[in-house]
């Protein structure tokens, strides 16, 4: 047993030797560079393109037997300018040879140092990137492979082959130094990315291996620039065509211009590359201060990729989110505590930026704490927003605001260059005094308290707000019970006019106050103005009918009231005039803030002659009527005279 033994080792030891002596031969006498012609020709045969090595290839041997490559480049297609494709400084690559005995492939490890890809898409949407084989079409009968379109051929491995796959091992994957240019000539997008580095460990078909990346970038169209790196586990099954990524780790930070954003990602990923489906999974997100969890499923990702997820967000500040990223609103003042759930579709493969976004389809629901919107004040804002073809439907609407409530629908149209904005609101049971003073400032000389209900149908253009405001159109309906003007005394102006109208000293003013019943209007809406025609005042003591004009855009206001006494006059008895039937006319005019409020003494003047003048004309009448009755009695006596006299009055 100990002979069969020892002759069993010094046999495998001269077989080693052999081996050994036989690669030295190899090494020695054979000249790798005299494959180049070979390498070079089999790649014109898979992708059409052109392999230049004009660096050296030298071999390295035992415990492996490896091969170092010099600098090569691979050309583009001749449909593009840029001549190269992709080149690499330098490659090393080492297989052991005692696994091959066993259908094993084992490499010392892969080293690729200084490569540069030019990844180009041109104007007419040709990529440079889609290789086609040289070779015959007529395949059929070849087991290696499978015939496509024409020209156009897949490598398949045989049986054996798909062992050797499986079996793979390489301790080492080192990639630095990396470049890779993206231009799109289509959307005139440029990104360059440097210092690519490709770190694995361990790489083995049979389990998982880590994987790490790192980069930095520089884009164009959006200008944006920053670093990213990567972290997973990878498993790969060749013969299958699966490939899984888990304990993903996935960091970017941008900066463009002062802004500096990080994005975070971690889930797992799994591509089925026979069924064309694409599966994130346990997807957790941090952007700035919102932090997401969710799916995302695509399917058709080689010919026509199609997008679908699912979004939930942790509590955020939407105002600080979008200061953040640069994309400021100004008439957003506070978005505090917002929370939403959504589900998206997408497809990625849209031609334009409009036919992209009509190809987004989106059902969320939102939940905002606390909105402050241009100026406005809500609180417990809920709302499901639907996007389809462009159009953003946020309805239905709620929130509380100013001890009131408020529905909403809001349409927002993007198919155009400026956004088209239709929305229907009613508020109902809101404080106007609180309300008023955040729509036209604390310093407004005419304010209005009291609850009431408004009912707004209109449209816009624009999300800026002198855009919102200057585009407003439709119409509105007003109505506030039990409440108070105040800047303005209506019954003071009222005893002014009296006084003015009989020649008398002017009342001291009581406050600037005007109580009220009721206070109803509709108006209609052009460009920012508000017209009114039918505004009504009921106080206990008068009423107050008025028309006029409200200019949001240039923040003035001009209106005339007419004020009719509800009264009489204690005196009126000894007084010559009736002037407690007089309408007090009132002009509002000038600024919104602070404008001008006076009776019209020139109307009411001339009201007071034509008092006057009737009166004067009725004196008249009745005395010559008397004087008639006279003649006549005295003239026509009898059953004559009496019929007469009849006929004008006794």
């Amino acid at each position: 047993m100990g002979k069969f033994l020892k002759i069993t080792s010094i046999t495998l030891g001269l077989i080693l030797l052999f081996v050994f002596l036989l690669m030295s031969i190899l090494v020695t006498f054979v000249s790798p560079n005299r494959f180049k012609p070979i390498i070079a020709a089999q790649m014109y045969d898979n992708t059409g393109r052109k392999l230049t090595i004009d660096g050296d290839l030298s071999w390295s041997i035992f415990p492996y037997l490896g091969i170092k490559v010099g600098h090569m480049t691979l050309s583009n297609s001749p449909d593009f300018k840029e001549k190269i494709f992709a080149e690499i400084t330098h490659a090393t690559v080492g297989i052991k040879l005692l696994p091959l005995l066993k259908k094993k492939i084992e490499s010392n490890g892969i080293e690729l140092a200084g490569v540069t890809v030019n990844l180009i898409k041109n104007s007419e949407g040709k990529a440079n990137w889609d290789f086609i084989s040289q070779g015959s079409s007529d395949n059929s009968n070849t087991p290696n492979t499978i015939p496509t379109e024409k020209n156009k051929t897949i490598l398949v491995p045989s049986d054996d082959n798909k062992k050797m796959l499986i079996s793979l091992t390489i301790p080492i994957v080192d990639i630095t130094d990396a470049h890779i240019t993206w231009q799109n000539d289509v959307t005139k997008q440029h990104a360059d990315i440097d210092k690519f580095e490709l770190h694995a460990k361990n790489i083995n078909l049979d389990q998982a291996f880590p994987v790490s990346s790192a980069f930095n970038f520089v884009a164009q169209n959006p200008n944006l620039s920053g670093e990213a790196t990567l972290d997973a586990d990878v498993k790969i099954a060749l013969d299958k065509q699966l490939y899984n990524a888990r304990n993903i780790y996935f960091v970017i930070k941008t900066r463009q211009g002062t802004k500096k954003i990080t994005l975070a990602l971690s889930g797992e990923i799994a591509v089925d590359v026979t069924q064309e489906t694409l599966n994130i999974s346990n997807l957790v997100g941090h952007f700035s201060n919102l932090s997401v969890k969710g799916k995302v499923n695509v399917v058709k990702i080689k010919t026509n990729p199609q997008v679908t997820g699912h979004l939930e967000s942790s509590p955020f500040d939407l105002k600080e989110l979008l200061q953040n990223i640069g994309q400021d609103a100004p008439a957003l003042s506070v978005a505090k505590n917002v929370v939403f759930n959504m589900d998206f579709a997408l497809a990625t493969d849209s031609a334009n930026q409009k036919a992209a976004l009509q190809s987004v389809s989106m059902h969320a629901n939102l939940k905002i704490e606390e909105l402050i919107a241009a100026n406005l004040k809500l609180n417990k804002v809920t709302s499901v927003a639907t996007l389809k073809n462009g159009l953003l439907e946020i309805s239905p609407m709620s929130a509380l605001l100013y001890a009131g409530t408020l529905q909403s629908t809001i349409k927002i149209d993007f198919n155009s260059t400026t956004p088209q904005i239709t929305s229907h609101v009613t508020l109902a049971n809101v404080q106007a005094e609180p309300l008023l003073k955040d729509m036209q400032g604390s310093d407004s000389k005419l304010k209005v308290k009291g609850a009431g209900d408004i009912d707004l149908q209109v449209t816009t253009i624009g999300f800026a707000g002198n855009s919102l405001v200057q585009n407003l159109n439709g119409n509105a309906q007003f109505s506030f019970k039990n409440g108070v003007v105040e800047g303005v005394n209506i019954g003071y102006l009222v005893t002014s006019a009296f006084a003015l109208a009989r020649h008398e000293a002017l009342p001291v003013q009581g406050g600037e106050n005007t109580e009220f019943g009721n206070l109803t209007a509709t108006t209609v809406i052009h460009n920012g103005v508000f017209s009114n025609n039918d505004l009504l005042l009921d106080s206990p003591k008068f009423v107050t009918k008025g028309q006029g004009t409200v200019d949001l855009v240039n923040q003035k206001i001009d209106f005339k009231l007419q004020t009719t006494s509800k009264e009489a006059a204690q005196d009126k008895g000894k007084n010559i005039l009736n002037i407690y039937n007089l309408t007090i006319p009132i002009q509002i005019i000038g600024s919104l803030k602070s404008p001008s409020i006076r009776i019209d003494s020139e109307d009411i003047l001339k009201q007071v002659a034509q008092q006057q003048i009737q009166h004067v004309e009725d004196k008249v009448k009745v005395k010559m009527n008397d004087q008639l009755k006279n003649v006549i009695k005295d003239k026509l006596p009898g059953k004559a005279g009496e019929m007469l006299q009849n006929f004008l009055g006794r």
